[in-house]
């Protein structure tokens, strides 16, 4: 796991986008995808999103620009999943890619933890697989144990 601390203008631009991608989902009448029924503040969410997504652009080197829209993933090819618990598991869900690689982000910005990653098919384990007696469609709840360590990632990613 590695913290990463986002700038005041890094954390400005993670709240902006987080915004905008907000506003245009209320404008859309999209409320909010896989039955989320946490009481987490849905502004929160996009915005802790969106800095998680600046935190892995951070700790991966690359440019993020706040996409907004349809993108192949959200940090270049990676995608991001963020979760302000601690301790909570990387879900990943039956519509992901299998070839993706999916990054787990926890805390609360401007200072979020890169935790650990692993790809879709390898996240898509029977013993993963779990509703979590949520009115939640089934997905893949990957402890933090069974993630690839961030440093494999970057090998992964110079190769």
């Amino acid at each position: 796991m590695t913290v990463i601390n986002l700038t005041d203008s890094e954390f400005r631009l993670g709240i902006s986008v987080g915004t905008y991608r907000h506003i245009l989902a209320l404008k859309r009448g999209h409320k909010g995808t896989y039955g989320v029924d946490d009481n987490a503040d849905p502004w929160d969410r996009d915005i802790e999103g969106a800095c998680a997504e600046m935190s892995v652009a951070k700790y991966t080197n690359q440019y993020w620009g706040g996409p907004v829209g349809p993108k192949p993933g959200d940090v270049g090819d990676l995608e991001v999943r963020y979760t302000e618990r601690k301790s909570n598991s990387l879900i990943v869900r039956e519509s992901d890619d299998d070839e993706a690689v999916f990054i787990l982000v926890t805390g609360k910005a401007p200072h979020q933890d890169v935790v650990g990653w692993l790809h879709g098919l390898d996240a898509k384990q029977n013993k993963y697989l779990s509703a979590k007696g949520t009115n939640r469609p089934p997905a893949w709840f990957v402890p933090q144990c069974d993630l690839r360590q961030m440093d494999d990632l970057l090998i992964t990613l110079a190769e």
